[in-house]
């Protein structure tokens, strides 16, 4: 009787990752990189009946609520709130310019009926002419937190 050896694991190995990885890992990693955050889209509305989730881009003010949620590779957040840096892409009016100023507001949507004022601060648009918001605290109650950019343009 003789034994036949299963095949080796598929790895992947990129410039990107510390060495070899893998395949089941790194397609877990791919379907979790946005982790346990989600937002609002034409597909995944937190509330039907309101506009209070939906996206604002305007030339001076961008606004988005997050939410923590359920992951499909690593189930429920554990905790209430965690914090994230959050990087807006591909805005299609908000483009402040390079070194300018931007003022970030974090609103509390827990309970929708009266939202509250979380945090608040100042950053700058980096070189590439994005804007990233560090330490940004989101919930997972209600419609989660809503980030709003201000900018004088």
């Amino acid at each position: 009787m003789s034994s036949v050896e299963p095949p080796p694991p598929i790895v992947i190995s990129s410039p990107r990752l510390w060495g070899p990885v893998p395949f089941a890992a790194a397609i877990k990693g791919l379907l979790a990189r946005n982790g346990h955050i989600a937002w609002p889209t034409s597909l995944q509305n937190f509330d039907k009946n309101s506009s209070d989730d939906d996206i604002v881009d305007t030339e001076k003010k961008w606004g988005m609520s997050f939410r923590l949620g359920r992951n499909q590779c690593f189930g429920q957040w554990k905790k209430e709130t965690a914090t994230v840096d959050i990087t807006p892409r591909r805005c299609r009016l908000l483009k402040p310019a390079v070194g300018t100023r931007v003022h970030w507001e974090n609103w509390d949507y827990s309970n929708a009926q009266e939202p509250a004022k979380v945090a608040e601060g100042d950053v700058s648009v980096d070189q590439h002419g994005l804007v990233t918001v560090p330490t940004f605290l989101v919930g997972n109650k209600g419609l989660g937190n809503r980030l709003v950019l201000n900018s004088s343009r």
